[in-house]
């Protein structure tokens, strides 16, 4: 075959496709189309970005498997006060002295601020009658025997909170001056005929018991 039957070939091919070229309308109905399938796509990307794009996609689809715990932050949050006041509480029960303690620390405390008696009388009579504002007669404990104390007078004072008496008596062995307490009985002290409790306490030696439904405490110093 000849060049000029090459020419002729090439010429026919080019004025055949050229015919078929797409017409105005056709053109412009396929790039509306084109549009229209990359607007979703375009706007997800430009309102969140390519990559923040992709991570919701990500959440989206682990979300299916996953509880939603959002819902229960509240809870939580109330249930971890909660605790946190109940620990607190529990922890401030446990560091607390006993009652027993308390009163002791009291008495001890009261002893050494040395407060002069209001009341100067050897009877006992005549205190319990001075100190008439008492809920409860004052007693002679019979741990105390007579022979061997003297009462000097007497005052009122506060153990736990409630109106006391405070007494000055002397050990007639040594002539100690001694503190006795007497106040209504608490519960949570040893009844009456139970073994005194005794103790040391900022170097006031103090011992409480139960008797006659009163509690005493008696405190010397060293």
């Amino acid at each position: 075959m000849n060049n000029s039957n090459l020419k002729s070939i090439d010429g026919a091919l080019k004025d055949h496709y050229a015919s078929k070229s797409l017409s105005d309308k056709q053109l412009d109905y396929l790039i509306a189309m084109q549009e229209m399938a990359l607007a979703p796509q375009a706007s997800v990307e430009t309102s969140v970005g390519p990559q923040q794009a992709t991570e919701i996609d990500s959440k989206s689809g682990l979300s299916r498997f996953l509880p939603d715990f959002r819902g229960y932050r509240s809870a939580f949050y109330a249930t971890a006060c909660m605790l946190a006041v109940c620990l607190v509480v529990t922890f401030s029960l446990i560091n607390q002295p006993t009652l027993s303690q308390r009163i002791m620390d009291e008495i001890a405390y009261n002893h050494k601020q040395d407060m002069p008696i209001e009341i100067e009388s050897n009877s006992v009579d005549d205190v319990r009658k001075y100190l008439n504002k008492l809920s409860f007669p004052i007693i002679s404990p019979s741990a105390l025997v007579k022979a061997n104390w003297q009462l000097l007078g007497g005052r009122y004072c506060s153990i736990n909170g409630k109106l006391a008496a405070q007494l000055k008596i002397k050990n007639l062995e040594n002539n100690n001056i001694y503190t006795l307490y007497q106040a209504a009985s608490e519960s949570g002290i040893e009844k009456s005929g139970a073994t005194r409790l005794t103790g040391m306490i900022d170097g006031i030696d103090v011992s409480i018991w139960r008797e006659k439904g009163l509690l005493l405490g008696l405190a010397s110093s060293p």
